[in-house]
């Protein structure tokens, strides 16, 4: 090969080398450039963001947490459920009871009792089973109140609730309606039966309620309704016979 020859090949690989080079050093400075653009300042991205109009969250802002998803969020809705269901059911037995309950006796007051008549009502519509009612009342309280007072006269009525309710069943509902006035509601009971427990309330209270120095007496009706009748009906009957039983008891105490 002649010396032109070789120089010539030298000088060709010294351009391709420089072309090469020159190349490379463009990239680098291309992709410089590249990573410097998102470490602009806030200053300039608020800048940016005035010119076009849109408002950027300020930087210091907080992030709200992503409610919890998938799994997670399974398992805080099983946790918040089972929660909920092992939780102590909201009762206020005692408050329902103070509702129904005459405070002087504890029996049934007036309000228990109408709720005890209509379901039984419905029993024995349903079913066509006997029942029975009884009215009792204190003959004489008001003329003993005067000669010892009101206070010391009131006791005989829990006296009287007791009365009634020891000769009873613990299925009878006893519920005093007025200051010396009880119902008594004998479910399974026909008029003998019925009788029969009229007989042995009076036999008991008579005894200490005839000995005072005020003729007291308990005025007693009761009545069974018939197959076609409700428990008001026979209601009627009791009152009329608690009627005639104070007019008995007003001559005799005359």
């Amino acid at each position: 090969m002649t010396p032109e020859a070789i120089v010539a090949l030298l000088v060709v690989a010294v351009i391709v080398n420089v072309a090469i080079m020159a190349v490379l050093v463009v990239a680098l400075v291309r992709r410089g450039r590249g990573a410097a653009a998102p470490s602009a300042t806030p200053a300039a991205a608020a800048a940016a963001s005035s010119s076009v109009g849109v408002e950027l969250p300020a930087a210091t802002d907080a992030i709200e947490p992503m409610a919890p998803f998938g799994a997670d969020a399974d398992a805080d809705a099983e946790s918040d459920a089972d929660h909920e269901a092992h939780a102590e059911p909201v009762t206020d037995e005692e408050g329902l009871l103070s509702i129904l309950t005459d405070p002087v006796t504890g029996l049934d007051n007036r309000l228990a009792w109408d709720r005890a008549v209509r379901e039984e009502n419905e029993r024995k519509r349903r079913y066509g089973r006997p029942v029975s009612v009884v009215i009792a009342d204190l003959y004489g309280l008001d003329t003993l109140a005067e000669r010892v007072g009101r206070e010391a006269a009131d006791r005989l009525v829990p006296a009287i609730a007791e009365a009634l309710r020891r000769y009873g069943r613990t299925t009878d509902r006893v519920a005093r309606v007025g200051h010396a006035r009880f119902h008594v509601l004998l479910p399974e009971t026909d008029e003998v039966r019925a009788i029969n427990y009229v007989e042995r309330v009076r036999q008991a209270c008579d005894i200490w309620l005839e000995s005072g120095a005020v003729a007291l007496s308990l005025s007693m009706g009761w009545a069974s309704p018939g197959p076609d009748d409700d428990i008001e009906t026979a209601m009627v009957m009791a009152e009329d016979r608690l009627l005639a039983e104070h007019r008995r008891n007003a001559r005799r105490a005359g």
